[in-house]
């Protein structure tokens, strides 16, 4: 897909975009002015295990509690980085990546940035942290120029510096 003008073209460079939420995970490339979504997955549960409880017991005692819930998050939260760890390692081998920005939820973040390649982690150049597997590549570009936009300080030269200092006084 091309990326409209308005928006970073990435010339001469390749941005991976890692966009998560709790068990899918898309993964786009942008470079040349062209975004392209590299691979994507989603962590389906089983039917079957979503009614199995989990119980457990505490130190020594004989009385267990349970839930419902606790069991199938873990077994979910543990396939879905096991499936990012093998997809992150063929696209970095399949691609010079010069940049990452991520998109996930605050839970999940920080498990997806500690989780990449060694050494990989310098090239993150932004984090938004919220539920973005819904949007469109465009959308993420349009949230990364905003980012950018607030953070933009305008760099003056010399000679401007001192006009506007004049005029001040």
């Amino acid at each position: 897909m091309k990326i409209p003008q308005h928006l970073l073209q990435f010339e001469n460079k390749k941005a991976l975009f890692i966009v998560t939420g709790e068990k899918v995970v898309e993964f786009y490339i942008a470079g040349d002015g062209a975004i392209s979504k590299e691979k994507e997955f989603e962590i389906i549960f089983p039917e079957h295990l979503k009614t199995d409880g989990f119980f457990g017991r505490k130190g020594g005692g004989g009385v267990g509690t349970g839930s419902l819930e606790e069991m199938p998050k873990e077994k979910v939260r543990q396939d879905f980085l096991k499936e990012y760890k093998v997809s992150i390692k063929e696209i970095f081998s399949k691609n010079k990546i010069n940049h990452i920005y991520l998109f996930s939820p605050s839970e999940v973040i920080g498990i997806v940035e500690k989780n990449l390649p060694a050494g990989e982690g310098k090239k993150i150049l932004g984090r938004f942290k919220g539920n973005f597997h819904n949007q469109t590549p465009i959308q993420l570009l349009e949230k990364i120029k905003a980012d950018i936009k607030g953070k933009e300080v305008e760099i003056l030269k010399p000679e401007e510096e001192k006009i506007i200092n004049s005029s001040r006084i």
